[in-house]
């Protein structure tokens, strides 16, 4: 996926930046559930790179989303594997 810097910058049309914000806010929300299996298939499918995902609003990465996984262990499981 593209730098933050790179998805707001002028050298994208506006529709296309705005598809990448909505494809990383969808990623994001699967990242919370703490299914690591559907992160993966999400990162396979979509062929993403999730160190490059970054949120528009808070500019928080998968990391961050991570942590608010249902239990503690499945986010440090989530961790393990986004790192």
């Amino acid at each position: 996926m593209f730098h933050p810097t790179t998805t707001q910058s002028s050298y994208l049309p506006e529709a296309q930046n705005k598809q990448l914000l909505n494809l990383a806010k969808q990623f994001f929300e699967i990242v919370k559930t703490g299914d690591i299996g559907m992160v993966q298939e999400e990162v396979e499918k979509k062929n993403l790179d999730v160190t490059q995902l970054v949120d528009d609003l808070y500019k928080q990465t998968a990391v961050f989303f991570a942590t608010l996984s249902p239990t503690d262990a499945r986010a440090l499981e989530m961790i393990r594997w986004l790192v």
